[in-house]
């Protein structure tokens, strides 16, 4: 049977389980179920098809969590989705197959409040880098793209001239969002991208698939002492804080908290409301359905 045809059945059967009566609110069932599809299709994405949810192992959800830490995602994010393989598994009437403990799977306690700047302000690459790897890092710094966006994402379809357009195929929850692009420098890598990748290519050599080339960029930014690359993401987020923050008392836009910017009970009324308003825009360029979500990159 053919891949897309296995990954359409799996979807179906998700959306059969999700019609099982429940004690979880609408909203946290939904989230639940988007959660669950995505593990599905990131299985596919990692030649591990299924074709029914019933279908799921404990070695699927071990090769999920392996894959998941590898990516640029935090420790709530993470405990998030195993709660909902774990409400999942359970109405299959198989609960055992998902650690009760999330440190089995070598996870600490999420941390409530971000106190720590994960950010990366300066990007330093020489000519030994794989090209590939370093317009992907050029991408995250310049963007604030995640790493599997900076990988897929097609430079000419990409382009649209005042803002980058990511397609839902390439994002994370399959999102689609647009990037405005503002400085010159943006526009200068953009250009430099599609001269550089085939037409209609993507970040990936043509001998390779996407998880061969997402191995390469975890080997390289290693070698590079890179240690987590999503900090290029967190500086970006940054930036645009601080321009989207400009108002009549602060015209070059305010740091944010974990800049050694005022905490939002420490701000005046037009602070405040220049801070809301950034962090809503910001929350939608990283493709978060969430305002505070922002919390983790600004504080």
């Amino acid at each position: 049977m053919a891949r897309k045809q296995l990954l359409k059945r799996a979807i179906f059967s998700i959306n059969e389980l999700a019609k099982h009566p429940t004690a979880l609110s609408f909203k946290t069932k939904a989230d639940y179920q988007k959660i669950v599809k995505m593990a599905v299709h990131d299985l596919h994405q990692l030649n591990v098809p299924l074709s029914n949810i019933h279908d799921l192992k404990k070695k699927h959800v071990e090769r999920l969590v392996e894959h998941w830490q590898k990516s640029d995602i935090n420790l709530r994010t993470l405990h998030n989705r195993l709660s909902a393989l774990r409400y999942t598994t359970n109405l299959i009437k198989k609960g055992n197959i998902v650690s009760s403990d999330n440190s089995a799977y070598g996870l600490g306690r999420a941390q409530r409040r971000t106190t720590h700047n994960k950010a990366i302000d300066t990007l330093v690459l020489d000519e030994t880098v794989n090209p590939y790897i370093a317009y992907s890092l050029k991408l995250q710094q310049a963007f604030g793209l995640r790493r599997e966006e900076s990988i897929k994402i097609i430079p000419e379809q990409a382009d649209k001239k005042d803002y980058l357009l990511l397609k839902s195929s390439w994002t994370k929850g399959g999102i689609e969002r647009r990037i405005p692009i503002l400085t010159e420098q943006q526009k200068q890598l953009i250009k430099h991208l599609k001269q550089y990748v085939p037409k209609g290519g993507a970040l990936i050599p043509p001998h390779k698939s996407y998880i061969q080339q997402e191995n390469t960029y975890v080997s390289e930014t290693r070698r590079l002492g890179i240690r987590n690359p999503h900090g290029l993401r967190h500086a970006y987020a940054q930036r645009r804080y601080q321009i989207l923050t400009r108002c009549r008392s602060h015209p070059e836009g305010m740091k944010c908290p974990l800049q050694g910017g005022k905490l939002f009970y420490q701000m005046s009324e037009e602070e405040q409301q220049a801070d809301q308003k950034a962090r809503l825009l910001l929350s939608n360029e990283l493709g978060h359905s969430r305002v505070g979500i922002t919390r983790i990159y600004c504080g």
